[in-house]
């Protein structure tokens, strides 16, 4: 049997995510490796190279997120014509199971482990089920490490992505990892995590390792023996914390000396109502410069990212917050609008008030607006969005950013800064050939 497993790429959504050097997809990878070695697979990740219409399989499996949910049932669509069953896979089909059902032959709702093998003797049977769905979630020693040997499946030798744990305690409103990887952090077992880590350094040479997990440092002593293990690899690494890293300067000095590079941290909002209405509470704006200099102290640039949109904001939120960006000198700024994904309590609750205007799935990227806000217009928040990212990847602003940074970190943050700039570019782009581009001139 020939599997071939899909990660799709849609033309008509702007995401600023999509990054010069696109990152391969680990869930693909991850499902992969639950994949028995005696079956034939291929892996297309349309971020790195085009699907061929007319590529030979006799089942596949597309991995589905909301922005690119249109894409997959497409792509769904265009095999199930030719006879090959589909299985959709994700997040989003987790949540929108009866809308996946319309477009796949069956759907895997939750984690894959314990399932997927499943999913496969069936097909391979001719007896599909509609849907699969594991009781519970995956136990850490059943999550696998990924595997890129698959064809397609490691094109990019530059950088590599890696999940270490799954499940994120914060639980914000807004999010739902915590509602499809649960609340509570499960980690893989670190030695054998370590070790596999050392292979692909060894064998692939890659410049930088991007560890995925929702929060890295959320188990102090899991985060402690990690790092500590790293050190001797000498690696370049990146991934997602909490602002919590900051108080401990411990796990700070460790993180830097296993080759740390740079965090992204969701500062979310600047106002404390905004953060205790999401439930982002982990986060104190009072506190916020004094952990950035924290931070920055061990060399560790930050990727802040901030959500515009929030109840509470009113139209000087983009001014204060590129001030903010700037007085604090965040290296690389990332700017979001609220959207209320499937899964999220923050969806249920902008349907109750009847706030949603459009249900375009296409234009839940987190750079469109789809619902009503409290204290602007739905143009002044677009505007305010597109300018912000205008403003901060302009060359001028890059490079009095990048002039702040010590001299030891200003080469990497350069490059990292105007490879940005490329994918913001492309962004705005798309939003003004979708019309998402008003000029209100309220900026001014």
């Amino acid at each position: 049997m020939k599997v071939l497993l899909v990660f799709p790429k849609p033309t008509d959504s702007a995401c600023a995510a999509d990054i010069f050097l696109p990152v391969p997809s680990n869930a693909l990878a991850t499902v992969a490796a639950l994949t028995p070695r005696n079956i034939d697979l291929e892996i297309v990740n349309e971020y790195m190279r085009p699907l061929r219409p007319n590529l030979r399989a006799d089942l596949v499996g597309i991995s589905v997120m909301t922005y690119n949910a249109h894409r997959a049932y497409a792509i769904a669509d265009a095999f199930r014509r030719r006879g090959v069953p589909v299985v959709l896979g994700g997040v989003h089909p987790t949540f929108c199971t009866d809308e996946a059902l319309e477009h796949c032959d069956a759907v895997v709702c939750g984690e894959a482990e314990g399932v997927w093998p499943q999913v496969l003797a069936d097909a391979q049977a001719g007896r599909l089920q509609r849907v699969y769905r594991r009781d519970g979630l995956t136990p850490p020693d059943e999550i696998p490490l990924p595997r890129w040997d698959v064809p397609g499946g490691g094109q990019n030798r530059k950088i590599k992505s890696l999940t270490t744990a799954r499940g994120c305690p914060v639980n914000c409103d807004f999010c739902a990892v915590s509602v499809f990887h649960g609340t509570r952090s499960r980690g893989m077992n670190l030695d054998v995590l370590v070790e596999h880590i050392r292979e692909v350094a060894a064998r692939d040479r890659p410049r930088f390792f991007f560890f995925v997990d929702d929060n890295l440092t959320i188990d102090r002593d899991r985060a402690v023996k990690f790092f500590d293990l790293l050190v001797p690899l000498r690696l370049n690494w990146m991934s997602f914390a909490s602002l919590d890293v900051a108080r401990d300067e411990s796990l700070l000095e460790r993180a830097a000396r296993s080759g740390c590079r740079m965090l992204f941290i969701g500062f979310e909002s600047l106002n404390d109502e905004n953060l205790s209405l999401f439930h982002k509470r982990v986060n104190r704006p009072d506190q916020y410069s004094r952990a950035i200099e924290r931070i920055h102290a061990h060399g560790i640039a930050i990727q802040g990212s901030f959500i515009f949109g929030l109840d509470q904001d009113r139209p000087d939120v983009f001014r204060r917050t590129m001030e903010f960006c700037e007085t604090n000198q965040i290296e690389e700024p990332q700017f979001n609008i609220l959207t209320p994904m499937p899964g999220t309590r923050l969806l249920e609750r902008l349907r109750r008030e009847g706030r949603i205007v459009d249900t375009n799935w296409a234009r839940y990227d987190m750079h469109h607006v789809v619902f009503e806000p409290l204290h602007m217009s739905r143009a002044q928040l677009q505007e305010g969005h597109n300018w912000a990212w205008k403003y901060a990847f302009s060359p001028t602003v890059i490079l009095r950013r990048i002039r702040r940074i010590p001299s030891g970190r200003r080469g990497y943050n350069l490059v990292a800064n105007f490879v940005q700039r490329m994918a913001v570019t492309r962004m705005l782009r798309q939003l003004r050939k979708s019309g998402d581009y008003p000029q209100t001139g309220f900026l001014l």
